[in-house]
């Protein structure tokens, strides 16, 4: 008490200061009796690394308490050692201690961080270092533009904070696609190929690497890629499925990449039409509207149109239809009649002069013309061209003569301009004639064989009339018929006589060969199939369009022939013959093929199928023969079907005085 009075009482301020320092430094004396040294972490640390750190303890004086090893990261911290201690003065401890940094350890603790140790009061602090769980990825690629299809190389290098080399996984991935391949990295290097996938849109794409490894450091990089559009198919639009000759008929083309996706380019565009002849070929650009001019002599059937881009092609049909149409026109004494129309024209016409009246059978292939001299006394006339779809009528048209007439003009004008120089070709052909005959006669005749064809007439009960039974042409002569799908064609009314051997194991070889030729010797095509024996009358076979009564007569010809091998012969041919007409589209090559329309070809088998061995027709045919043929109406199994009860005298007559006239002329 007396040493503390002393210091208060004190006058010596400098004194005083002195004593009270000097008693500080005494009390705090035992509080300081360790020292802590630390060794100074590695710069950079990542997960999974090892972490060693020596620490050693010197005391002054008698020391206790725990020792306790912290790392501290900015907001976190985790204690990695705490160990309860009594030391002596003097005495001295180290520590050295070695751990992992796993992410179990270590979770969530990033960025700087140090090290703190605490003993008895006494902290130290190492030096800053880095903990990252980063890894760095570069990326590099075979190319940046791609096709699809096309296959990508991504090479890779991955390497964590502390420099050393990943070992661990790499997932390769096109973002917004379904591509995403995992492979396995070792020494930090990668390499990995994928392919673009065949129905990706095209555009922009990044190609993303991300890296780990099991202690979860992790990465990423990526770069950008464009993947092109690529043509994939082809689609052609038309505003009109069926178009008429002299009409237009518009289109368009499209083109669809991988992803369904229209785009724009150009399109090589083919037009052909139903025979197969190139009529356009043109680059179109997509989406542009383009026209077809149709003529009107345009062959009918199905055109087509082929768009391709690159080996991507496609085609669309339509159909062109079929255009009748003639022109009539008179200059001075000629009647010019011109087919204008895209098919035969098969017309009979009818030539009015005043009141005079003659018909012309007329047959014009397409572009075809026939002229006509018109003949009448000396004067002006009046004149009516019809052919009950189209009239011309002219009057005051001057015409010379001595009657009223029609003349053809087969080879033009020329004979008719120049008789007398015809008249002298003729006598002097007459004059070489004789003269060949006059030398021929004078030499030794010398007999060949000649092959004819067996043939019987026969007088029918019913019609009175005389057929030839067993005509036959040579196989190869016989015009062979395919049922397929005509694509490149023209329609046309035929005619169809169908023969059903109803009992075909019979041994009658050689007498249904002969219906073969008899169809044949009919200008009509053969077509076999199953049991059926089946001829087509068309216009491309017969020339004519009135194949009808060419059926009938064939027909009649055809039971004539079987009625009498039946009658011959123990091994008898059950048969049917029925008969249909209907539309057919043909096409006239080595074969005739054809597509039966509708029921033109069923209908006539089946008709078939129901005749006892006799001929029965169709309500078709029968009613374009009413007025040359008898017939009688009857169903079986639900089929109206009519009975041959004769044939009109004029049908019989008819080739005779056609031509008794044409010999008139």
């Amino acid at each position: 008490m007396l040493f503390f009075s002393f210091l208060i009482g004190s006058k010596n301020s400098k004194m005083r200061n002195k004593i009270l320092l000097l008693m500080l430094v005494f009390f705090l004396l035992p509080l300081a009796n360790a020292t802590i040294m630390l060794s100074q972490p590695k710069a950079i640390y990542s997960y999974g690394d090892d972490f060693s750190v020596s620490a050693t303890l010197k005391t002054t004086g008698n020391a206790e308490g725990f020792f306790i090893l912290t790392i501290l990261c900015e907001n976190e911290s985790k204690e990695i050692k705490r160990e309860y201690l009594a030391l002596a003065g003097g005495e001295e401890k180290k520590f050295d201690e070695k751990i992992k940094l796993s992410s179990q350890l270590i979770s969530g603790m990033e960025g700087e961080c140090n090290l703190e140790a605490e003993y008895a009061n006494e902290k130290t602090t190492s030096q800053k270092f880095v903990i990252s769980k980063n890894i760095d990825v570069s990326l590099s690629l075979n190319k940046f533009n791609y096709n699809v299809g096309e296959n990508v190389n991504v090479n890779g290098e991955a390497r964590k904070t502390n420099s050393e080399k990943v070992s661990g996984f790499v997932d390769i991935f096109l973002e917004n696609s379904d591509v995403k391949i995992t492979k396995a990295i070792k020494d930090g290097n990668f390499n990995v190929n994928f392919s673009i996938p065949g129905n990706i849109k095209a555009g922009d794409y990044s190609v993303v690497a991300k890296v780990y490894d099991e202690n979860e450091n992790e990465g990423s990089s990526k770069l950008t890629i464009n993947i092109k559009s690529k043509p994939n198919k082809i689609e052609i639009a038309t505003n009109k499925q069926n178009v008429k000759p002299g009409e237009n008929i518009t289109f368009q083309v499209f083109i669809y990449d991988q992803a369904n996706d229209a785009i724009n380019g150009d399109v090589s565009v083919v037009v052909k039409d139903s025979e197969d002849n190139e009529i356009i070929k043109k680059l179109v650009k997509t989406s542009d509207y383009e026209e077809i001019n149709l003529e009107k002599n345009s062959t009918s059937g199905y055109w087509k149109i082929e768009a391709s881009v690159g080996d991507i092609t496609t085609k669309r049909l339509f159909y062109v239809e079929e255009l009748e149409e003639v022109k009539f026109e008179i200059i001075e004494d000629i009647l010019t009649i011109t087919n204008l129309g895209n098919i035969v024209y098969s017309k009979s016409v009818q030539i009015t002069i005043d009141d005079e009246i003659e018909i012309k059978d007329l047959y014009l292939g397409v572009g075809e013309s026939k002229k006509f001299r018109l003949i009448a006394p000396d004067g002006n006339h009046k004149i009516s061209i019809t052919d009950g779809s189209r009239t011309l009528n002219q009057a005051d048209v001057f015409l010379t003569g001595k009657i009223i007439g029609v003349m053809d003009i087969r080879s033009g004008n020329i004979f008719y301009k120049y008789p007398i120089v015809w008249l002298f070709l003729i006598v002097v052909f007459a004059l070489f004639i004789l003269m060949l005959m006059e030398r021929v006669t004078k030499k030794k005749f010398f007999a060949y064989p000649i092959r004819r064809t067996e043939t019987k007439k026969i007088f029918t009960k019913e019609t009175g009339e005389k057929v030839f039974s067993g005509q036959e042409k040579t196989s190869e002569n016989i015009t062979e018929a395919e049922h397929s799908i005509v694509m490149h064609g023209r329609k046309e009314n035929a005619s169809i006589v169908t023969i059903k051997i109803k009992n075909p194991q019979v041994k009658a070889e050689e007498t249904l060969n002969k219906i073969g030729g008899i169809i044949s010797g009919k200008k009509g095509a053969v077509y076999k199939t199953q049991n059926f024996i089946i001829g087509i009358f068309s216009s491309a076979t017969t020339k004519t369009f009135s194949n009808e009564m060419i059926a009938i007569k064939t027909s009649e010809e055809i039971n004539i022939l079987l009625n009498e091998h039946n009658r011959k012969f123990k091994a008898r041919i059950d048969y049917g013959i029925g008969l249909n007409s209907g539309e057919i589209i043909v096409k006239k090559d080595k074969k005739l093929e054809f597509t039966s329309i509708g029921n033109t070809l069923s209908l006539a088998k089946k008709i078939s199928e129901v005749a006892k061995e006799e001929i029965l027709l169709s309500e078709n045919i029968q009613k374009n023969v009413m007025g040359e043929v008898k017939t009688e109406k009857g169903v079986k199994d639900g089929i109206n079907i009519y009975n041959i009860k004769g044939i009109s005298e004029r049908d019989r007559y008819s080739g005779f005085i056609h031509g008794f006239l044409e010999r008139q002329k």
